[in-house]
């Protein structure tokens, strides 16, 4: 579940999942511009981590018109880094993604994306362009 900087060309998708709605952001080919894009209102899913018939839906209307080389998603990693059973959780719908996408998920520890982004007119989507700026940064792609 992760790829080198070498392995990323093309378009990165975000999505900051939640339990009701997922954050959408993307970048550009060449990573330089980061763009917050919708807001993706989840049908009934239940359970924050589920990846529903809905949610696959959804997901492949985004895919198409992004045609992304590679997913970020969100790690709700604990206050000091360490895994918390909601990055498990996070870490086996990034599989359920691999899988269901055929393309690399990286997951990117979120503490404080929602945080930094509460002030954006879309909050959730401010967030995932956060996750891409983070992966960005964790590849020394951009300072």
């Amino acid at each position: 579940m992760t790829a080198s900087s070498s392995e990323v060309r093309g378009t990165l998708l975000a999505l900051d999942w939640g339990l009701k709605k997922i954050g959408v952001a993307t970048s550009d080919d060449r990573g330089i511009a980061i763009t917050p894009r919708a807001l993706w209102l989840r049908q009934a899913a239940g359970q924050t981590w589920s990846f529903s018939r809905g949610d696959k839906a959804d997901l492949a209307k985004i895919l198409v018109s992004w045609e992304p080389a590679l997913i970020v998603l969100g790690d709700p990693r604990g206050s000091r880094g360490e895994i918390t059973p909601a990055s498990e959780c996070a870490a086996r719908l990034a599989r359920k993604l691999e899988e269901f996408t055929k393309l690399p998920v990286h997951l990117v520890p979120e503490t404080l994306t929602s945080w930094e982004s509460r002030h954006a007119a879309n909050e959730d989507s401010a967030a995932a362009a956060l996750l891409i700026e983070s992966f960005l940064r964790e590849r020394r792609i951009i300072v």
